[in-house]
Protein backbone atom coordinates (compact mmCIF):
# COMPACT_ATOMS: atom_id res chain seq x y z
CA UNK A 1 0.00 0.00 0.00
CA UNK A 2 1.30 3.37 -0.50
CA UNK A 3 0.50 6.35 2.48
CA UNK A 4 -1.35 8.85 -0.04
CA UNK A 5 -3.64 10.65 1.21
CA UNK A 6 -6.25 10.16 -1.18
CA UNK A 7 -9.36 12.19 -0.13
CA UNK A 8 -6.82 15.66 -0.85
CA UNK A 9 -5.48 14.99 -4.13
CA UNK A 10 -7.73 13.40 -7.07
CA UNK A 11 -7.48 9.86 -7.79
CA UNK A 12 -6.40 10.26 -11.48
CA UNK A 13 -3.44 13.09 -10.77
CA UNK A 14 -2.10 10.71 -8.45
CA UNK A 15 -1.86 7.72 -10.52
CA UNK A 16 -0.58 9.88 -13.39
CA UNK A 17 2.17 11.27 -10.92
CA UNK A 18 3.00 7.32 -10.05
CA UNK A 19 3.35 6.39 -13.39
CA UNK A 20 5.42 9.04 -15.24
CA UNK A 21 8.18 8.42 -12.44
CA UNK A 22 8.09 4.85 -12.95
CA UNK A 23 8.25 5.95 -16.54
CA UNK A 24 11.26 8.10 -15.99
CA UNK A 25 12.76 5.22 -13.53
CA UNK A 26 12.71 2.83 -16.33
CA UNK A 27 10.29 0.58 -14.90
CA UNK A 28 7.71 0.96 -17.64
CA UNK A 29 7.81 1.05 -21.43
CA UNK A 30 6.26 3.68 -22.91
CA UNK A 31 3.50 1.03 -24.41
CA UNK A 32 2.80 0.20 -21.07
CA UNK A 33 2.87 3.52 -19.42
CA UNK A 34 0.33 4.89 -22.44
CA UNK A 35 -2.00 1.94 -21.52
CA UNK A 36 -1.81 2.29 -18.13
CA UNK A 37 -3.05 6.35 -18.16
CA UNK A 38 -5.66 5.07 -20.61
CA UNK A 39 -7.26 2.39 -17.90
CA UNK A 40 -10.58 3.83 -16.09
CA UNK A 41 -10.33 5.17 -12.35
CA UNK A 42 -12.06 3.16 -9.24
CA UNK A 43 -15.00 5.07 -8.37
CA UNK A 44 -15.28 2.74 -4.82
CA UNK A 45 -13.84 1.28 -2.71
CA UNK A 46 -13.52 -2.94 -2.08
CA UNK A 47 -14.52 -4.64 0.69
CA UNK A 48 -11.40 -6.42 2.14
CA UNK A 49 -11.55 -10.17 2.08
CA UNK A 50 -12.83 -11.53 5.29
CA UNK A 51 -12.97 -15.06 5.40
CA UNK A 52 -10.14 -16.50 7.66
CA UNK A 53 -10.40 -13.86 10.46
CA UNK A 54 -8.57 -15.85 13.28
CA UNK A 55 -6.11 -17.38 10.49
CA UNK A 56 -5.06 -14.08 9.40
CA UNK A 57 -4.70 -12.85 13.02
CA UNK A 58 -2.59 -15.82 13.99
CA UNK A 59 -0.33 -15.14 11.16
CA UNK A 60 -0.04 -11.46 11.85
CA UNK A 61 1.13 -12.32 15.42
CA UNK A 62 3.50 -15.22 14.34
CA UNK A 63 5.34 -13.03 11.26
CA UNK A 64 4.93 -9.52 12.82
CA UNK A 65 7.62 -8.34 10.76
CA UNK A 66 6.51 -9.78 7.44
CA UNK A 67 4.71 -7.04 5.10
CA UNK A 68 3.06 -9.81 2.48
CA UNK A 69 2.28 -13.47 4.08
CA UNK A 70 1.02 -16.14 1.00
CA UNK A 71 -1.44 -18.27 2.96
CA UNK A 72 -1.70 -21.93 1.87
CA UNK A 73 -5.81 -21.39 2.10
CA UNK A 74 -7.68 -22.63 -1.27
CA UNK A 75 -10.55 -19.56 -0.91
CA UNK A 76 -13.09 -21.72 -3.18
CA UNK A 77 -12.42 -24.58 -0.69
CA UNK A 78 -12.34 -22.29 2.41
CA UNK A 79 -15.95 -21.01 1.66
CA UNK A 80 -17.30 -24.32 1.04
CA UNK A 81 -16.33 -25.44 4.26
CA UNK A 82 -17.76 -22.13 5.97
CA UNK A 83 -20.75 -22.69 4.11
CA UNK A 84 -21.46 -26.51 4.87
CA UNK A 85 -20.82 -25.99 8.68
CA UNK A 86 -23.10 -23.28 9.18
CA UNK A 87 -25.62 -24.87 7.19
CA UNK A 88 -25.80 -28.27 9.16
CA UNK A 89 -25.05 -26.24 12.65
CA UNK A 90 -28.30 -23.93 12.35
CA UNK A 91 -30.77 -27.31 12.98
CA UNK A 92 -28.67 -27.56 16.00
CA UNK A 93 -28.69 -24.55 17.87
CA UNK A 94 -32.27 -26.08 18.87
CA UNK A 95 -30.31 -28.20 20.44
CA UNK A 96 -27.86 -26.25 22.37
CA UNK A 97 -25.26 -26.60 20.17
CA UNK A 98 -23.38 -23.49 18.77
CA UNK A 99 -20.18 -23.69 17.19
CA UNK A 100 -17.91 -25.38 14.96
CA UNK A 101 -14.88 -25.51 13.12
CA UNK A 102 -13.48 -27.22 9.45
CA UNK A 103 -9.99 -28.18 9.07
CA UNK A 104 -9.07 -28.98 5.23
CA UNK A 105 -5.71 -30.65 4.19
CA UNK A 106 -3.69 -31.60 1.14
CA UNK A 107 -2.98 -35.38 1.94
CA UNK A 108 0.32 -34.97 0.22
CA UNK A 109 1.87 -31.58 0.96
CA UNK A 110 0.16 -31.52 4.13
CA UNK A 111 -0.84 -27.61 3.24
CA UNK A 112 -4.15 -26.56 5.24
CA UNK A 113 -6.62 -25.77 2.33
CA UNK A 114 -9.14 -24.62 4.55
CA UNK A 115 -9.32 -24.00 8.36
CA UNK A 116 -12.67 -22.47 9.41
CA UNK A 117 -11.99 -21.53 13.21
CA UNK A 118 -15.55 -21.18 14.03
CA UNK A 119 -19.26 -20.76 12.28
CA UNK A 120 -19.67 -16.99 12.27
CA UNK A 121 -16.40 -14.40 13.29
CA UNK A 122 -19.19 -11.39 14.67
CA UNK A 123 -20.99 -13.94 16.76
CA UNK A 124 -20.04 -13.02 20.39
CA UNK A 125 -22.93 -14.54 21.96
CA UNK A 126 -21.44 -18.11 20.79
CA UNK A 127 -17.83 -16.78 21.10
CA UNK A 128 -16.73 -16.73 17.61
CA UNK A 129 -14.14 -15.11 17.90
CA UNK A 130 -12.46 -18.36 19.50
CA UNK A 131 -10.19 -20.31 17.30
CA UNK A 132 -11.95 -23.70 17.44
CA UNK A 133 -9.31 -25.09 15.36
CA UNK A 134 -6.54 -24.42 17.76
CA UNK A 135 -8.21 -24.78 20.86
CA UNK A 136 -7.67 -28.04 22.82
CA UNK A 137 -10.33 -30.28 23.37
CA UNK A 138 -10.95 -33.93 23.93
CA UNK A 139 -10.79 -36.46 21.29
CA UNK A 140 -12.90 -39.19 22.18
CA UNK A 141 -12.57 -42.36 20.23
CA UNK A 142 -10.94 -40.09 17.29
CA UNK A 143 -7.05 -41.60 18.54
CA UNK A 144 -8.58 -45.55 18.52
CA UNK A 145 -6.97 -46.38 15.02
CA UNK A 146 -3.32 -45.36 16.11
CA UNK A 147 -3.43 -47.77 18.40
CA UNK A 148 -4.40 -50.33 15.87
CA UNK A 149 -2.22 -49.73 13.44
CA UNK A 150 0.70 -49.88 15.89
CA UNK A 151 -0.62 -53.59 16.86
CA UNK A 152 -0.62 -54.16 13.20
CA UNK A 153 2.70 -52.68 12.34
CA UNK A 154 4.49 -53.96 15.35
CA UNK A 155 2.97 -57.76 14.44
CA UNK A 156 0.55 -58.24 17.63
CA UNK A 157 -2.35 -58.49 15.47
CA UNK A 158 -4.01 -58.80 11.85
CA UNK A 159 -7.23 -57.51 11.19
CA UNK A 160 -9.29 -60.92 11.96
CA UNK A 161 -7.49 -61.34 15.19
CA UNK A 162 -9.58 -62.21 17.74
CA UNK A 163 -9.56 -59.85 20.76
CA UNK A 164 -11.26 -59.85 24.28
CA UNK A 165 -14.07 -57.44 24.76
CA UNK A 166 -14.70 -58.17 28.69
CA UNK A 167 -14.54 -56.73 31.71
CA UNK A 168 -11.34 -56.04 33.19
CA UNK A 169 -9.62 -54.40 35.48
CA UNK A 170 -6.78 -52.23 35.29
CA UNK A 171 -5.66 -51.44 38.98
CA UNK A 172 -9.04 -50.33 39.76
CA UNK A 173 -9.48 -48.58 35.90
CA UNK A 174 -12.37 -50.72 34.82
CA UNK A 175 -13.34 -49.68 31.22
CA UNK A 176 -16.42 -49.54 29.54
CA UNK A 177 -17.78 -49.52 26.38
CA UNK A 178 -20.03 -46.57 25.03
CA UNK A 179 -23.26 -48.81 25.37
CA UNK A 180 -22.51 -50.78 29.06
CA UNK A 181 -22.24 -54.19 26.64
CA UNK A 182 -19.64 -56.73 26.50
CA UNK A 183 -19.14 -58.86 23.57
CA UNK A 184 -16.74 -61.55 24.52
CA UNK A 185 -15.21 -61.97 21.38
CA UNK A 186 -14.68 -59.76 18.65
CA UNK A 187 -12.19 -59.11 15.51
CA UNK A 188 -9.66 -56.44 15.34
CA UNK A 189 -11.34 -55.28 12.62
CA UNK A 190 -15.01 -55.23 13.99
CA UNK A 191 -13.83 -53.88 17.47
CA UNK A 192 -12.35 -50.83 15.66
CA UNK A 193 -15.48 -50.16 13.29
CA UNK A 194 -17.41 -50.39 16.37
CA UNK A 195 -15.42 -48.18 18.05
CA UNK A 196 -15.11 -50.33 21.52
CA UNK A 197 -13.11 -49.41 24.14
CA UNK A 198 -12.13 -52.54 26.04
CA UNK A 199 -10.21 -53.88 23.04
CA UNK A 200 -8.06 -50.69 22.38
CA UNK A 201 -7.40 -50.58 26.11
CA UNK A 202 -6.02 -53.77 25.71
CA UNK A 203 -4.14 -52.94 22.70
CA UNK A 204 -2.58 -50.07 23.93
CA UNK A 205 -1.57 -51.90 27.32
CA UNK A 206 0.57 -54.86 25.22
CA UNK A 207 2.13 -51.90 23.04
CA UNK A 208 3.76 -51.15 26.29
CA UNK A 209 5.86 -48.22 27.25
CA UNK A 210 7.14 -46.92 23.57
CA UNK A 211 3.15 -46.93 22.67
CA UNK A 212 0.39 -44.54 21.79
CA UNK A 213 1.86 -41.71 23.71
CA UNK A 214 5.46 -42.04 22.04
CA UNK A 215 3.71 -42.46 18.47
CA UNK A 216 1.37 -39.28 18.84
CA UNK A 217 4.79 -37.26 19.96
CA UNK A 218 6.90 -38.16 17.25
CA UNK A 219 3.78 -37.71 14.85
CA UNK A 220 3.77 -33.83 16.43
CA UNK A 221 1.32 -33.46 18.59
CA UNK A 222 2.06 -30.66 20.79
CA UNK A 223 -0.31 -30.76 23.29
CA UNK A 224 0.56 -33.79 25.26
CA UNK A 225 3.00 -31.46 27.88
CA UNK A 226 2.51 -33.84 30.56
CA UNK A 227 4.49 -37.29 31.36
CA UNK A 228 3.31 -40.36 29.59
CA UNK A 229 2.32 -41.79 33.11
CA UNK A 230 -0.30 -38.79 33.88
CA UNK A 231 -2.07 -39.98 30.83
CA UNK A 232 -2.20 -43.86 31.40
CA UNK A 233 -4.25 -46.18 29.31
CA UNK A 234 -7.43 -43.86 29.32
CA UNK A 235 -5.26 -41.76 26.34
CA UNK A 236 -6.76 -44.01 23.70
CA UNK A 237 -9.86 -42.95 24.88
CA UNK A 238 -9.49 -39.30 25.05
CA UNK A 239 -7.74 -38.60 28.09
CA UNK A 240 -5.98 -35.63 26.59
CA UNK A 241 -5.88 -32.02 24.92
CA UNK A 242 -5.88 -31.99 21.20
CA UNK A 243 -6.59 -29.15 18.63
CA UNK A 244 -8.68 -29.91 15.82
CA UNK A 245 -5.56 -28.80 13.41
CA UNK A 246 -3.27 -31.16 14.51
CA UNK A 247 -5.79 -34.14 14.60
CA UNK A 248 -6.23 -33.60 11.27
CA UNK A 249 -2.59 -33.23 10.18
CA UNK A 250 -2.31 -36.81 12.48
CA UNK A 251 -4.74 -38.70 10.10
CA UNK A 252 -3.39 -37.10 6.87
CA UNK A 253 -0.04 -38.68 8.11
CA UNK A 254 -2.08 -42.02 7.72
CA UNK A 255 -3.95 -40.61 4.30
CA UNK A 256 -0.32 -40.66 3.11
CA UNK A 257 0.46 -44.13 4.07
CA UNK A 258 2.12 -43.40 6.45
CA UNK A 259 4.20 -40.31 5.92
CA UNK A 260 4.15 -37.92 8.82
CA UNK A 261 4.87 -34.17 8.32
CA UNK A 262 4.03 -30.87 9.77
CA UNK A 263 1.07 -28.96 8.67
CA UNK A 264 1.66 -25.73 6.58
CA UNK A 265 -0.48 -22.57 7.24
CA UNK A 266 1.99 -20.86 4.47
CA UNK A 267 3.58 -20.92 0.98
CA UNK A 268 6.32 -17.98 1.58
CA UNK A 269 6.27 -14.35 3.09
CA UNK A 270 7.59 -10.96 1.26
CA UNK A 271 10.23 -9.03 3.45
CA UNK A 272 9.24 -5.64 4.25
CA UNK A 273 12.22 -4.31 3.43
CA UNK A 274 13.39 -5.95 0.11
CA UNK A 275 10.45 -7.31 -0.85
CA UNK A 276 12.00 -10.79 -1.48
CA UNK A 277 10.49 -13.99 -1.01
CA UNK A 278 11.60 -16.19 1.79
CA UNK A 279 10.61 -19.51 2.02
CA UNK A 280 8.41 -20.69 5.11
CA UNK A 281 10.53 -22.45 7.80
CA UNK A 282 7.87 -24.96 7.43
CA UNK A 283 8.99 -26.29 4.53
CA UNK A 284 12.36 -27.64 6.15
CA UNK A 285 10.50 -29.98 7.91
CA UNK A 286 11.13 -33.58 6.86
CA UNK A 287 8.57 -36.34 6.98
CA UNK A 288 8.79 -39.50 8.94
CA UNK A 289 7.72 -42.53 7.94
CA UNK A 290 6.11 -43.60 11.19
CA UNK A 291 4.49 -46.40 9.90
CA UNK A 292 4.59 -49.35 7.05
CA UNK A 293 2.74 -49.05 3.60
CA UNK A 294 0.90 -51.57 4.64
CA UNK A 295 -0.09 -50.87 7.93
CA UNK A 296 -1.60 -47.86 6.67
CA UNK A 297 -3.65 -49.23 4.10
CA UNK A 298 -5.32 -51.97 5.97
CA UNK A 299 -6.17 -49.56 8.92
CA UNK A 300 -7.32 -47.06 5.76
CA UNK A 301 -9.58 -50.55 4.39
CA UNK A 302 -11.42 -51.08 7.55
CA UNK A 303 -12.01 -47.65 8.21
CA UNK A 304 -13.45 -46.75 4.88
CA UNK A 305 -16.02 -49.66 5.41
CA UNK A 306 -19.77 -48.26 5.62
CA UNK A 307 -21.16 -50.97 7.62
CA UNK A 308 -20.83 -49.54 10.85
CA UNK A 309 -22.63 -47.54 13.69
CA UNK A 310 -21.13 -44.08 13.18
CA UNK A 311 -21.92 -43.68 9.22
CA UNK A 312 -24.64 -40.82 9.55
CA UNK A 313 -28.41 -41.78 8.97
CA UNK A 314 -28.26 -38.58 6.53
CA UNK A 315 -25.96 -40.86 4.80
CA UNK A 316 -27.03 -44.99 4.79
CA UNK A 317 -29.34 -44.44 1.88
CA UNK A 318 -27.27 -42.75 -0.32
CA UNK A 319 -25.67 -43.77 -3.58
CA UNK A 320 -23.20 -40.93 -3.97
CA UNK A 321 -21.27 -41.76 -1.10
CA UNK A 322 -18.05 -41.00 -2.06
CA UNK A 323 -14.76 -43.90 -1.05
CA UNK A 324 -13.74 -41.93 2.10
CA UNK A 325 -11.78 -43.70 5.07
CA UNK A 326 -13.41 -41.99 8.66
CA UNK A 327 -13.33 -42.30 12.00
CA UNK A 328 -16.08 -40.21 14.36
CA UNK A 329 -15.27 -39.66 18.47
CA UNK A 330 -17.11 -38.09 21.31
CA UNK A 331 -15.75 -36.82 24.68
CA UNK A 332 -17.00 -37.96 27.72
CA UNK A 333 -19.72 -35.68 28.41
CA UNK A 334 -20.61 -35.20 24.78
CA UNK A 335 -18.54 -31.92 25.11
CA UNK A 336 -16.95 -32.53 21.65
CA UNK A 337 -18.08 -34.03 18.40
CA UNK A 338 -15.17 -34.96 15.92
CA UNK A 339 -15.05 -36.64 12.32
CA UNK A 340 -12.30 -37.12 10.79
CA UNK A 341 -11.61 -38.85 7.02
CA UNK A 342 -9.24 -39.01 4.08
CA UNK A 343 -8.92 -40.22 0.68
CA UNK A 344 -5.54 -39.81 -1.30
CA UNK A 345 -6.07 -35.73 -2.26
CA UNK A 346 -7.78 -34.40 1.40
CA UNK A 347 -8.05 -35.05 4.91
CA UNK A 348 -10.84 -33.49 6.72
CA UNK A 349 -11.15 -32.43 10.13
CA UNK A 350 -14.73 -31.35 11.94
CA UNK A 351 -15.18 -30.92 15.44
CA UNK A 352 -18.54 -29.71 16.43
CA UNK A 353 -19.16 -27.68 20.34
CA UNK A 354 -19.85 -25.25 22.45
CA UNK A 355 -16.68 -23.05 23.08
CA UNK A 356 -17.79 -22.69 26.68
CA UNK A 357 -17.26 -26.08 27.05
CA UNK A 358 -21.27 -27.00 27.91
CA UNK A 359 -22.28 -30.27 26.77
CA UNK A 360 -25.72 -31.23 25.11
CA UNK A 361 -26.68 -34.53 23.75
CA UNK A 362 -27.07 -33.66 20.47
CA UNK A 363 -23.14 -33.55 20.71
CA UNK A 364 -22.20 -36.77 19.55
CA UNK A 365 -19.05 -37.23 16.63
CA UNK A 366 -21.69 -39.70 14.04
CA UNK A 367 -24.72 -37.38 14.45
CA UNK A 368 -23.18 -33.73 14.54
CA UNK A 369 -20.24 -33.70 13.18
CA UNK A 370 -20.18 -36.46 10.31
CA UNK A 371 -22.88 -35.32 8.48
CA UNK A 372 -20.31 -31.84 7.78
CA UNK A 373 -17.24 -34.46 6.62
CA UNK A 374 -19.26 -36.70 4.15
CA UNK A 375 -21.07 -33.34 2.64
CA UNK A 376 -17.76 -32.00 2.37
CA UNK A 377 -16.43 -35.02 0.66
CA UNK A 378 -19.21 -34.88 -1.52
CA UNK A 379 -18.47 -31.68 -2.66
CA UNK A 380 -14.83 -32.13 -3.73
CA UNK A 381 -15.66 -35.42 -4.94
CA UNK A 382 -15.64 -33.84 -8.45
CA UNK A 383 -11.53 -32.42 -7.95
CA UNK A 384 -10.47 -35.38 -6.12
CA UNK A 385 -12.37 -38.36 -8.64
CA UNK A 386 -12.45 -41.69 -7.84
CA UNK A 387 -9.00 -42.01 -7.20
CA UNK A 388 -8.29 -44.49 -4.15
CA UNK A 389 -5.35 -46.57 -2.79
CA UNK A 390 -3.52 -49.15 -4.72
CA UNK A 391 -2.69 -52.21 -2.76
CA UNK A 392 0.81 -51.66 -1.85
CA UNK A 393 3.51 -54.78 -2.75
CA UNK A 394 3.71 -55.53 1.38
CA UNK A 395 0.14 -56.62 1.99
CA UNK A 396 -1.02 -59.95 0.09
CA UNK A 397 -4.48 -61.69 1.26
CA UNK A 398 -4.56 -65.28 3.06
CA UNK A 399 -7.02 -67.17 4.39
CA UNK A 400 -7.73 -67.58 8.14
CA UNK A 401 -10.04 -69.76 10.53
CA UNK A 402 -13.13 -67.98 10.46
CA UNK A 403 -13.92 -68.69 14.25
CA UNK A 404 -9.66 -68.04 15.69
CA UNK A 405 -8.66 -65.38 12.75
CA UNK A 406 -5.78 -67.72 12.72
CA UNK A 407 -4.01 -69.32 9.96
CA UNK A 408 -6.04 -72.62 9.10
CA UNK A 409 -5.44 -75.96 10.67
CA UNK A 410 -6.27 -79.17 9.42
CA UNK A 411 -9.61 -78.91 12.59
CA UNK A 412 -10.74 -75.91 11.26
CA UNK A 413 -14.02 -76.02 9.34
CA UNK A 414 -14.51 -72.29 7.64
CA UNK A 415 -12.41 -70.07 6.35
CA UNK A 416 -12.58 -66.05 5.66
CA UNK A 417 -9.72 -64.10 3.59
CA UNK A 418 -7.67 -61.14 5.15
CA UNK A 419 -5.43 -58.41 4.36
CA UNK A 420 -2.05 -59.43 6.34
CA UNK A 421 2.08 -58.72 6.08
CA UNK A 422 4.28 -61.46 5.09
CA UNK A 423 6.85 -62.01 7.83
CA UNK A 424 5.16 -59.06 10.13
CA UNK A 425 1.57 -60.28 10.87
CA UNK A 426 1.02 -63.06 13.22
CA UNK A 427 1.32 -66.58 11.76
CA UNK A 428 -0.09 -69.12 14.33
CA UNK A 429 -1.97 -72.00 13.47
CA UNK A 430 -5.24 -71.78 15.05
CA UNK A 431 -5.27 -73.18 18.44
CA UNK A 432 -9.11 -72.80 19.06
CA UNK A 433 -10.10 -75.86 17.20
CA UNK A 434 -8.39 -78.54 19.16
CA UNK A 435 -8.42 -82.60 18.40
CA UNK A 436 -8.89 -83.99 21.57
CA UNK A 437 -8.22 -87.72 22.42
CA UNK A 438 -11.73 -88.92 24.36
CA UNK A 439 -10.97 -92.23 26.25
CA UNK A 440 -13.51 -94.86 24.95
CA UNK A 441 -14.16 -96.68 27.96
CA UNK A 442 -14.13 -94.10 30.95
CA UNK A 443 -14.69 -90.60 28.19
CA UNK A 444 -11.77 -88.82 30.08
CA UNK A 445 -9.11 -87.06 28.17
CA UNK A 446 -6.14 -88.58 27.00
CA UNK A 447 -2.68 -86.62 26.10
CA UNK A 448 -0.01 -88.15 24.30
CA UNK A 449 1.41 -90.56 26.88
CA UNK A 450 -1.36 -92.24 28.24
CA UNK A 451 -3.78 -92.77 25.45
CA UNK A 452 -0.84 -95.52 24.56
CA UNK A 453 -2.27 -98.73 24.77
CA UNK A 454 -6.32 -97.41 25.17
CA UNK A 455 -9.28 -97.24 22.76
CA UNK A 456 -10.06 -93.48 22.13
CA UNK A 457 -12.00 -91.27 19.67
CA UNK A 458 -10.82 -88.36 18.53
CA UNK A 459 -13.19 -85.30 18.38
CA UNK A 460 -12.60 -81.55 17.57
CA UNK A 461 -13.34 -79.29 20.85
CA UNK A 462 -13.30 -74.85 20.23
CA UNK A 463 -11.00 -73.99 23.34
CA UNK A 464 -11.57 -70.28 23.40
CA UNK A 465 -8.83 -68.10 25.47
CA UNK A 466 -9.76 -68.21 29.57
CA UNK A 467 -11.29 -65.27 30.08
CA UNK A 468 -14.01 -65.23 26.89
CA UNK A 469 -14.75 -68.83 27.91
CA UNK A 470 -15.77 -67.79 31.29
CA UNK A 471 -17.02 -64.30 30.31
CA UNK A 472 -19.55 -66.38 27.68
CA UNK A 473 -20.65 -69.19 30.06
CA UNK A 474 -21.24 -66.34 33.04
CA UNK A 475 -23.49 -64.83 30.39
CA UNK A 476 -25.50 -67.93 29.50
CA UNK A 477 -23.50 -68.87 26.45
CA UNK A 478 -22.66 -72.69 26.28
CA UNK A 479 -18.81 -73.16 25.61
CA UNK A 480 -17.23 -76.68 24.99
CA UNK A 481 -15.97 -78.48 28.48
CA UNK A 482 -13.14 -80.52 27.78
CA UNK A 483 -13.77 -83.95 30.12
CA UNK A 484 -11.14 -84.54 32.65
CA UNK A 485 -7.85 -85.70 32.19
CA UNK A 486 -7.31 -89.71 32.76
CA UNK A 487 -6.84 -89.82 36.42
CA UNK A 488 -4.50 -92.16 36.28
CA UNK A 489 -2.31 -90.24 34.31
CA UNK A 490 0.94 -89.00 36.00
CA UNK A 491 1.76 -85.89 33.21
CA UNK A 492 1.15 -82.61 34.61
CA UNK A 493 -1.64 -80.87 32.47
CA UNK A 494 -0.34 -78.10 30.24
CA UNK A 495 -2.33 -74.67 28.95
CA UNK A 496 -3.25 -71.69 30.42
CA UNK A 497 -4.12 -71.57 34.18
CA UNK A 498 -6.45 -69.38 35.81
CA UNK A 499 -6.22 -65.71 35.39
CA UNK A 500 -6.92 -63.73 38.39
CA UNK A 501 -9.39 -60.79 37.20
CA UNK A 502 -10.30 -59.02 40.91
CA UNK A 503 -8.60 -58.16 42.36
CA UNK A 504 -6.11 -56.34 40.36
CA UNK A 505 -2.48 -57.74 40.25
CA UNK A 506 -0.41 -56.11 43.21
CA UNK A 507 -3.75 -53.65 43.73
CA UNK A 508 -3.53 -51.79 47.29
CA UNK A 509 -7.05 -51.84 49.20
CA UNK A 510 -7.68 -49.45 51.82
CA UNK A 511 -10.51 -50.21 54.53
CA UNK A 512 -12.52 -46.97 54.67
CA UNK A 513 -12.76 -46.08 58.40
CA UNK A 514 -16.84 -45.79 60.03
CA UNK A 515 -17.70 -48.64 57.49
CA UNK A 516 -19.21 -52.19 58.42
CA UNK A 517 -16.25 -54.33 57.33
CA UNK A 518 -19.23 -56.72 55.98
CA UNK A 519 -19.78 -53.83 52.98
CA UNK A 520 -16.31 -53.75 51.98
CA UNK A 521 -15.79 -57.51 51.12
CA UNK A 522 -13.16 -58.07 48.40
CA UNK A 523 -14.14 -60.20 45.41
CA UNK A 524 -12.21 -63.36 44.03
CA UNK A 525 -12.66 -63.61 40.11
CA UNK A 526 -10.77 -65.60 37.57
CA UNK A 527 -11.07 -66.54 34.49
CA UNK A 528 -10.44 -70.09 33.60
CA UNK A 529 -9.55 -72.46 30.07
CA UNK A 530 -12.42 -74.92 29.31
CA UNK A 531 -10.43 -77.76 30.39
CA UNK A 532 -11.11 -76.65 34.18
CA UNK A 533 -14.47 -77.41 36.44
CA UNK A 534 -13.46 -76.89 39.67
CA UNK A 535 -10.98 -74.13 41.06
CA UNK A 536 -9.03 -73.63 44.41
CA UNK A 537 -8.82 -70.30 46.42
CA UNK A 538 -6.23 -70.24 48.90
CA UNK A 539 -5.39 -66.65 51.18
CA UNK A 540 -1.43 -66.55 52.43
CA UNK A 541 -1.71 -70.86 52.06
CA UNK A 542 -5.31 -71.31 53.68
CA UNK A 543 -7.63 -73.02 51.42
CA UNK A 544 -10.88 -70.94 51.71
CA UNK A 545 -12.97 -71.87 48.49
CA UNK A 546 -13.30 -75.22 46.08
CA UNK A 547 -15.42 -74.86 43.24
CA UNK A 548 -17.01 -73.93 40.26
CA UNK A 549 -15.35 -71.36 38.54
CA UNK A 550 -18.92 -69.07 37.96
CA UNK A 551 -18.91 -68.98 41.75
CA UNK A 552 -18.49 -65.60 43.22
CA UNK A 553 -16.49 -65.58 46.21
CA UNK A 554 -15.53 -62.84 48.98
CA UNK A 555 -13.16 -62.41 51.74
CA UNK A 556 -12.72 -59.79 54.71
CA UNK A 557 -9.94 -57.61 54.43
CA UNK A 558 -7.48 -57.52 57.25
CA UNK A 559 -4.45 -55.06 57.16
CA UNK A 560 -1.10 -56.35 56.20
CA UNK A 561 0.22 -58.17 52.72
CA UNK A 562 -1.20 -60.87 51.70
CA UNK A 563 -0.30 -63.76 48.87
CA UNK A 564 -3.69 -65.09 46.91
CA UNK A 565 -3.70 -68.54 44.69
CA UNK A 566 -5.67 -69.69 42.22
CA UNK A 567 -5.28 -73.26 41.29
CA UNK A 568 -7.75 -75.36 38.93
CA UNK A 569 -8.42 -79.03 38.82
CA UNK A 570 -5.58 -79.83 36.53
CA UNK A 571 -2.96 -78.20 39.09
CA UNK A 572 -2.10 -75.29 37.09
CA UNK A 573 -1.75 -72.09 39.50
CA UNK A 574 -1.53 -68.47 39.45
CA UNK A 575 -1.10 -66.02 42.33
CA UNK A 576 -0.91 -62.24 43.45
CA UNK A 577 -0.17 -60.17 46.29
CA UNK A 578 -2.95 -57.76 47.92
CA UNK A 579 -1.60 -55.24 50.54
CA UNK A 580 -4.56 -54.21 52.81
CA UNK A 581 -4.53 -50.52 54.79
Amino acid sequence: YADVDIEAIPLKKARDKVLKRLLDNNKISIQEYNEALSEPIPTQRYPMPFIAPQLAYKLKERYSGINRIMSTLDQNIQLLARDTLRKRLEPLKNHGVSNGAVVVIDTKSKEVLAMVASADFFDEKSEGQVNGAMAMRSPGSALKPFAYALAIDRGLISPESILSDVPIDYGGYRPENYDDKFRGAVTAREALKHSLNVPAINISAKLGNEGVYDFLKDAGITTLTKPKEHYGLSLILGGCDITLLELTNLYAGLADMGNFAPYKLILGEKSQNKGDIIPPHLDKSISRKLLREGTAYIITEILSEVERPDLPICWESTVNLPKVAWKTGTSYGHKDAWSIGYNPKYTIGVWVGNFNGIGSSAIVGSEAAAPILFDLFNALSASSGDQWYIQPSDVQEREVCSLSGMVMSKHCHTSKNEHYIPGISPNQECNMHRAIAIDNETGMRLCSKCRIGRAYTTKTFIVFPPEIATWKERNGINVDRLPPHFTECSVVASGDGPIIRSPSAESEYIIRQGVDIEYQKILLEASVSNDCRNIYWFVNSDMIFNGSPMKKVFITPKPGKHTIVCMDDEGRATKMTLTVR
